[in-house]
């Protein structure tokens, strides 16, 4: 048997007082894994979590994610299994990806071992996902949501879409920023550029004008057939969006965006949860009828690339240059309907 532990942390479960006596431990049973708690003033639960973690802080209060295998896995992907437990460590990256999606909350895999059949014991070198994330946010569940997240596992990772390019991009960027701090007080507030990232990867395949206008139309008709109701969505990714541009270009946020942002984080995880499991549930893999699919929600009529040319030029200061616009656009036309 291969059995792989990872320390969670930022993650409250029904730990209830009743079970503190030594003997029973607190935890959380789905189907295919477990996770418990290292309880207060255990002291045998301590060493325990210390022994499969050796050289990390490990201390009270801490959780474990536990799954056994009878066998190792083999790759989902072509690429060689260079670690020797082929897709073991990916379906530790899935597992996180899908109790964040499931709901908002912080919750954090800091540390991942493997113990194989010989009982010889393997860590994972760290990547961008398995991070320490500090947070007055955590993750909370209920014995009653194990069911129910088991279900969503299962209806999640047998759609259409869960293995396509543009989820996986969607998803990698997704998982960036849940993995950093999120704290407007002290401008941590890169979680906002990648959750636009994510969002863009999964609702605007095309480069150029209008990014955020598609982006905002298209989430609320995946979110229609979603049957999914987030009021002010247009406005909520409006923010979203301003607050990634300023951001990316290096603006400093004022103390009303800040506080802005804070008030309004709790709504904003919501609806990125909601949009990418519409995005998911309902965009196909195939990247030419995913595009097809998401300009009949929305794409830039004839008349928006007009007023949107006609605001660039009037930006323009008079002079040599904006005269120069009006004879090429003049000669452009002549030869147009010379050619028709």
């Amino acid at each position: 048997m291969v059995t792989v532990y990872v320390l969670v942390r930022n993650f409250e479960g029904p730990w209830s007082a009743a079970n503190f006596d030594g003997r029973k431990p607190d935890e959380l049973r789905f189907e295919n894994f477990r996770i418990w708690k290292v309880r207060q003033g255990i002291h045998a639960e301590l060493e325990c979590a210390r022994g499969l973690f050796k050289g990390a802080q490990v201390s009270y209060g801490d959780c474990v994610y536990e799954r056994n295998y009878d066998a190792i896995p083999a790759r989902m992907d072509s690429q060689p299994d260079w670690c020797g437990f082929g897709n073991i460590p990916d379906e530790v990256e899935d597992a996180l990806f899908l109790f964040r999606l499931y709901k908002p909350g912080d919750i954090a895999f800091v540390d991942v071992r493997i113990r194989n059949q010989q009982g010889e014991q393997f860590r994972q070198y760290p990547c961008r996902f398995t991070a320490d994330l500090h947070s007055t946010y955590p993750y909370r569940m209920d014995s009653m949501e194990c069911t129910r997240l088991d279900d969503f596992i299962k209806m999640t990772t047998g759609l259409e879409a869960w293995s396509s390019q543009w989820f996986r991009i969607a998803r990698r960027f997704f998982m960036y920023g849940a993995s950093k701090e999120f704290n407007p007080s002290w401008d941590e507030v890169d979680r906002a550029v990648d959750y636009t990232t994510a969002l863009e990867a999964a609702l605007v395949p095309e480069h150029g004008k209008f990014i955020g206008r598609r982006l905002r139309r298209r989430a609320e008709g995946l979110l229609t057939l979603q049957n999914s109701d987030i009021p002010e969505l247009d406005k909520l990714l409006g923010r979203l969006y301003r607050m990634r541009s300023l951001v990316s270009h290096g603006g400093i946020m004022s103390g009303h965006e800040k506080t802005m942002l804070e008030v309004e984080s709790p709504r904003l995880e919501f609806a990125m949860r909601e949009i990418l499991r519409a995005a998911l549930c309902h965009l196909p893999a195939d990247e030419l009828q995913r595009k097809q699919v998401l300009q009949g929600f929305y794409q830039p009529s004839h008349k928006d690339f007009a007023d949107s040319f006609l605001a660039d030029f009037d930006s323009l200061p008079p002079g040599s240059e904006k005269q120069r616009v009006v004879e090429e656009v003049i000669t452009r036309q002549k030869h147009s309907l010379m050619t028709k």
